[in-house]
């Protein structure tokens, strides 16, 4: 055990403690360790995010599945929204079904959107689409104001939606 001389200046002692480095690194640590804390919370936060999405794509996924189980000529895909509320665990307003036409030339040109049940002329290729969007709120478990995007809603929670879409025709 080291003893101190009481007979040292003020001026001696403090140049003896700037030479120790012992305690140094708990210092360092403890002046980062509220950054690493906000960026694993951070890192949880958009993981969670991302997986909200995902189950979405997948639900998206599932539902445009359906298509195939049935009469793929019909023009009528309104059934979806609801199997697709059903698969996500969501509202049926938070599912929407899109139907188009689009009239392809012979130089593979588009002619635009149209409705499903229009029909192209006897030089073009019909291609009928069909998408489901599924969309749900994520509430971060973590408020992060001074870093939210213009994604973040009034409430503090962010939309996340899942994507699918097959041609039908």
């Amino acid at each position: 055990m080291r003893r101190t001389n009481p007979t040292l200046t003020m001026r001696q002692r403090l140049r003896r403690l700037a030479g120790d480095a012992r305690g140094a690194s708990m210092v360092e640590f403890g002046l980062l360790f509220p950054i690493l804390g906000l960026f694993l919370l951070g890192s949880i936060d958009v993981t969670m995010g991302v997986i909200a999405r995902f189950s979405l794509e997948q639900a998206a996924q599932n539902t445009i599945e359906q298509i195939s189980l049935g009469n793929r000529s019909r023009t009528d895909y309104a059934f979806l929204r609801a199997r697709g509320a059903a698969i996500a665990g969501v509202p049926a307003g938070q599912v929407t079904v899109t139907q188009w036409l689009e009239c392809r030339t012979a130089g593979g040109a588009v002619g635009g959107r149209l409705a499903i049940t229009a029909a192209c002329n006897n030089t073009e290729t019909p291609a009928r689409y069909v998408q489901v969007h599924i969309w749900k709120r994520y509430q971060p478990y973590f408020g992060y104001a001074p870093f939210s995007g213009g994604a973040q809603q009034g409430d503090g929670s962010y939309r996340v939606g899942g994507d699918a879409a097959v041609r039908v025709q």
